[in-house]
């Protein structure tokens, strides 16, 4: 229970550290800003090494000690994705434990990769609000990224550096980072499938249109899809779909009204969150989109909140919030786009922004106290 609870005070006032650094970065220079991140970045991964904190930690830790030792070779090569594990993550394991490493060393990079992929964005996107980007990003993914889901956390960052690439006008840089996600997450295949619809306009009339559409059609083919691909019968070696039919109809059930309430706050208020940053960017602030690489994060966002739709009543609750968080990854950066260029009551936003983060945070420290411990 200490544990647990320490945890959660850590992370807190790094928060804390973070929004008073955010109200007062224009003091401090550019380099400096850069060690604080990086100092920060080997805090949270050293942090995250020793947690107690995640819904997936134990899981993880089970994985990595049942885990048996593969090497990079001509086997291993024509196995590549028939393991229940992904490549990328299957090789990290194994030559942790090859090299005598424990489980810690995997948490640590897993969490040091992909914050350093995300601190690179920030520093080639932002100069002058380098610290409200990181503090942004610490509020809606570092509780739900680096320190739990770390698999689909990291393949997700992998994407975000794809966008900036294709932003940049990089096509083959873009496909060779997306093609290398799929080695760290087996769901990163609908990168590929997305790429086509990315140049789609969007304003809020076809936005809601189309949400309505995909919420229909997963109601409608319910029942027809779930029990098609459950009836299938599936090659064992063929992870990809193995995964789809182990999803399509899994959910999460909590038995309790406490754990429901802060369950579905933790899941879901995310979810809503992106929507509202969509809507408004979509209403008033699409002056921000001329930027190549936030019209993408755009796009991709509400490309993740209609395929979240479609699943959600299809009834693959769990297919539907992984894939949301798999392509919302970059929302941090649009909500500070809305934050730097309000004009006026800045101030309020921000406090109802930071009200709205409490009430989540609140909802997984309640959630994970019940889950984990005696207190509650």
């Amino acid at each position: 229970m200490f544990g647990i609870l320490g945890d959660y005070i850590i992370i807190i006032v790094l928060f804390f550290m973070f929004l008073i650094l955010s109200l007062t970065e224009e003091k401090f220079s550019l380099p400096f800003k850069k060690v604080i991140i990086y100092i920060s970045i080997l805090f949270i991964s050293l942090f995250a090494s020793v947690r107690s904190i995640g819904m997936d930690t134990n899981s993880y830790i089970a994985i990595f000690e049942q885990h048996i030792v593969t090497t990079f070779n001509i086997d291993f090569l024509k196995n590549l994705f028939q393991h229940s594990l992904e490549p990328g993550f299957n090789l990290m394991i194994s030559y942790l434990k090859l090299f005598g490493f424990t489980y810690k060393s995997f948490f640590f990079l897993s969490a040091l990769i992909p914050l350093l992929i995300i601190s690179k964005i920030i520093f080639n996107i932002e100069k002058k609000h380098v610290f409200l980007t990181f503090f942004l990003f610490l509020l809606m993914h570092v509780l739900y990224g680096p320190l739990d889901v770390i698999r689909q956390f990291f393949a997700a960052t992998i994407f975000i550096s794809a966008l900036f690439s294709l932003s940049r006008g990089k096509k083959i840089v873009y496909f060779l980072k997306i093609f290398i996600s799929i080695f760290f997450h087996y769901s990163s295949i609908v990168f590929f499938v997305i790429t086509p619809l990315l140049k789609l306009k969007w304003n809020m009339s076809r936005y809601v249109c189309i949400g309505v559409l995909t919420s229909l059609m997963g109601f409608l083919l319910k029942n027809y899809i779930v029990d098609y691909i459950l009836l299938l019968e599936m090659d064992t070696a063929n992870r990809f779909f193995l995964k789809l039919q182990g999803y399509i109809d899994s959910a999460y059930n909590p038995t309790t009204f406490i754990d429901s309430l802060t369950l579905n706050s933790m899941l879901y208020l995310p979810k809503l969150f992106n929507v509202i940053i969509i809507i408004i960017l979509l209403i008033y602030y699409r002056h921000i989109l001329r930027s190549e690489f936030n019209r993408l994060l755009l796009n991709a966002q509400i490309l993740s909140s209609l395929i979240f739709t479609f699943f959600y009543f299809l009834g693959a609750e769990t297919i539907a919030l992984r894939l949301e968080l798999l392509l919302g990854i970059g929302s941090f950066i649009l909500l500070k786009e809305m934050l730097v260029f309000t004009k006026k009551d800045k101030i309020y936003k921000f406090m109802l922004m930071l009200l709205y983060f409490v009430i989540y945070t609140i909802s997984i420290i309640i959630y994970m106290l019940k889950l984990r411990t005696n207190i509650l």
